[in-house]
């Protein structure tokens, strides 16, 4: 089978080249739908992060959902409010 693109270092610093353009246009170009996209993602992650720890709780403490959400809510209160104490 013929390759359609021989693989050198000059063609991969042109593919790295290119790909960072692209990021770069469509940061400017497309700000807002960038940052909804990249927000939605960590909602997505943090969600995730909080449905483990609330199943780790409900299996190693026999602890109930509700239970196990509350301390999940207010962990997540007491580091955002120790990062602002931090940061400002």
């Amino acid at each position: 089978m013929k390759k359609l693109l021989i693989q050198t270092s000059q063609t991969r610093i042109i593919a790295k080249t290119l790909g960072l353009t692209l990021i770069v246009f469509l940061f400017v170009m497309f700000p807002e739908k960038i940052l909804h996209y990249l927000l939605i993602l960590m909602h997505i992650v943090y969600e995730s992060f909080a449905y483990v720890v609330e199943e780790t709780l409900i299996a190693m403490f026999d602890l109930s959902r509700s239970n196990s959400q509350l301390i999940f809510f207010y962990l997540s209160c007491s580091v955002g409010i120790f990062t602002l104490y931090l940061f400002c």
